[in-house]
């Protein structure tokens, strides 16, 4: 091989990296402001981050704080890039969110580089699209998301630590460099899960294989302190002014997740059901490697190593999360890439081997492109059965939806067809089709999952109606979108708040900090002007029988879906 096609090779990844990226990251920034903060997570972030960026540039601060209290759950890296885009965009939800879009589109450039390394640019851009239209990707990588920071910092330090592993590699160093980089990345975004997403599968690859050169450079010091730089500062100075926290972490992060029953108990294996759900299209041509066509071409020994490195990127945090007790469908997006990009190698090989290829081999192709007339039906059923409680907030109506979902079947039918016909390369530019319309759905299908628990309308009559001395008191789940949409105009009302904490806690579900029970209410409703309390609608009739039981009086006003505004008061005004 000359120099001229040596160079050729080496940049053909960087090529394809960058064009992926800007594709994928036009598509997410398509509406991206249009669906309300909603669930309590992406406005908790949110939130955080706006006070962030109301104190100044991120840089600056390091206490994430939710209502201006120290919030110390999870590092602050995705709080500082919402900052940064609040910063630049304004406070609203296009910001907001702006920061996670970016590392999402990264997050599939990624990939694509990796595939293209693997099994050449075909092989890079399948895997690009087998991750972008996993469902669990459409869902999480337009909204404010740790685990899409996870994912994209392992993808880089999977890459690089196949880079060193390689006998051939041109700059060890430079990988050992970007392997200590992502490492720290994926520490400072959520904290020691990194250890167990990348590197518990490296250390087993190693050990397994004995490959004892690349642990050498993997420990290169510089990579270490590399990855000690820019992990560990933050968890120092947080210890440091806050004595407790670290032991207060591992008992709520650590030890309750995985074997308690705080955060739930989940049957064994639900993050491997979740993980099938959220990664379908990818499952059925993630064997595709594993499966021989006639007259079998033996790979080399460098693909196999590549293979069992991505499988076990996949199944060891798998089988670790299947086990614990708390186990959450956006725990498994750090697994998405591995089942994306050996996808993308079995579609690029069946493609280049279809005279060949196996009666099994060809029924899964069919299967993956039938998926994806799975995915468009569930995504159809989703918004018949959520639209009404969307209040009209959807960009798009149901027949329009219905057209989409139509279209993505049947150009996923049309797929089917041409590989049927022997013709792969056009089953591609099907394929291709049917994923455009499928993630054309997932845009009014975000705005119907998060409008009903939005309390963006709930918080601008607040802010527009009531003067600053008002007590308003929010519901453990609305607190912090409506701090994010109401900012300092007016504060939340603390009933018997105790000092400055690292965190809070709420005794009873629903109710305010500092409130035990409903009764507790009672002296607040009876001072000037009452209380506002921002609910959920099931909880209207525990404030019908407080009114009842104390004698007061009560309005209410509901301008969200499932939000309720209860004013409680002693006399009429």
């Amino acid at each position: 091989m000359n120099t001229a096609e040596s160079a050729r090779i080496r940049t053909l990844p960087w090529r394809v990296t960058m064009g992926v990226f800007v594709v994928v990251l036009a598509l997410n920034l398509v509406w991206l402001g249009h669906a309300p903060l909603a669930d309590s997570t992406e406005a908790r972030h949110a939130e955080v981050g706006r006070e962030f960026a109301e104190g100044g540039p991120p840089c600056g601060g390091l206490v994430p704080t939710l209502n201006y209290r120290p919030h110390l759950t999870k590092p602050p890296l995705t709080d500082w890039l919402v900052a940064v885009g609040l910063i630049v965009f304004g406070e609203n939800e296009f910001g907001a969110r702006f920061g996670n879009a970016i590392v999402a589109a990264l997050g599939i450039a990624l990939v694509a580089g990796f595939g293209c390394r693997l099994g050449g640019k075909h092989t890079g851009l399948a895997a690009a699209v087998f991750w972008f239209i996993c469902p669990l990707y459409l869902a999480l990588s337009r909204t404010i998301s740790i685990d899409i920071f996870l994912a994209t910092a392992a993808v880089g330090a999977f890459w690089a630590a196949w880079e060193a592993s390689r006998m051939e590699c041109a700059r060890p160093r430079l990988a050992a460099l970007c392997w200590g980089a992502c490492l720290g990345l994926g520490g400072l975004a959520k904290g020691h899960i990194i250890l167990l997403v990348v590197v518990a599968p490296v250390v087993v690859w190693i050990v397994s294989g004995r490959r004892w050169r690349l642990a050498k450079r993997l420990l290169w010091p510089p990579a270490i302190l590399l990855f000690l730089a820019v992990a560990l500062p933050w968890y120092l100075y947080i210890h440091t002014r806050f004595p407790g926290w670290l032991g207060a972490i591992v008992e709520q992060e650590f030890k309750q997740r995985v074997i308690g029953t705080r955060f739930g108990n989940s049957w064994k294996g639900v993050a491997f059901v979740c993980f099938l759900g959220g990664a379908l299209p990818t499952v059925p041509m993630a064997f595709m490697p594993f499966v021989r066509p006639r007259n079998h071409i033996p790979t080399r020994e460098s693909d196999k190593s590549a293979t069992v490195l991505l499988w076990l990127w996949l199944a060891v945090p798998l089988a670790v999360f299947s086990m614990a007790n708390c186990q959450r469908a956006n725990y498994v997006i750090p697994l998405l890439p591995p089942a994306a990009i050996m996808a993308g190698l079995g579609w690029s090989q069946l493609a280049a081997q279809w005279s060949r290829a196996t009666r099994w081999q060809r029924a899964t192709a069919y299967l993956a492109a039938g998926t994806l007339t799975v995915c468009s039906t569930g995504s159809l059923l989703a918004y018949i059965t959520l639209s009404p409680k969307a209040d009209g907030s959807a960009i798009t109506s149901l027949p329009f939806f219905v057209a989409g979902a139509a279209a993505c079947a049947l150009a996923s039918a049309a797929c089917i067809l041409r590989l049927a016909r022997g013709r792969p390369d056009r089953a591609a530019a099907m394929f291709l089709v049917s994923a455009a319309f499928l993630w054309a759905l997932s845009l009014p299908l975000q705005d119907v999952v998060k409008a009903p628990r939005s309390t963006r309308l709930t918080s601008r009559w607040i802010k527009e109606n009531l003067d600053v001395e008002s007590k308003v008191i929010f519901c453990r789940y609305y607190m912090p979108s409506c701090s994010f949409y109401t900012g300092r105009y007016l504060q939340p009302f603390r009933a018997k708040a105790p000092g400055i904490e690292w965190q809070q806690y709420w005794q009873t579900p629903g109710l305010p900090p500092g409130v035990a029970t409903w009764r507790d209410l009672d002296h607040l409703a009876r001072l000037k002007g009452g209380i506002w309390l921002i609910l959920e609608s099931q909880r209207l009739d525990d404030i019908r029988e407080l009114k009842r039981a104390l004698h007061l009086h009560m309005d209410v006003k509901q301008l969200d879906p499932e939000v309720v505004l209860a004013h409680l008061f002693d006399e009429p005004d």
